[in-house]
């Protein structure tokens, strides 16, 4: 059988258990386990002070703890971040004169 655990924002457990339970019935075979040790960090906002947030989604993991598919808002605006970051140089300096064409 697939398995993995699922990791998510204490505030979007009832909304995990829908999600899980739907994909469980899509997907035969798979077995989806929350999380119930460790959360994500909670929603930004004034009860969560200068601590670690997160905007929203999930971490999946392997059962053996191996592989982790990092799926919050958060873990894909940083990626998404990264791959633009050339553009996003040359929009704030100017084009670079010492690059090779």
């Amino acid at each position: 059988a697939d398995e993995a655990v699922v990791r998510c924002r204490e505030c979007d457990v009832g909304k995990v258990k829908t999600a899980m339970a739907e994909a469980e019935g899509q997907t035969p075979g798979l077995k989806l386990h929350l999380d119930t040790h460790v959360n994500l960090p909670p929603p930004p906002g004034p009860t969560n002070g200068e601590g670690t947030s997160c905007i929203g989604g999930v971490h999946v993991i392997s059962m053996d703890g191996k592989i982790t598919c990092n799926n919050s808002l958060d873990d894909r605006l940083k990626v998404a971040f990264e791959r633009n970051l050339p553009e996003l140089r040359e929009v704030v300096f100017g084009a670079n004169q010492n690059a090779a064409k």
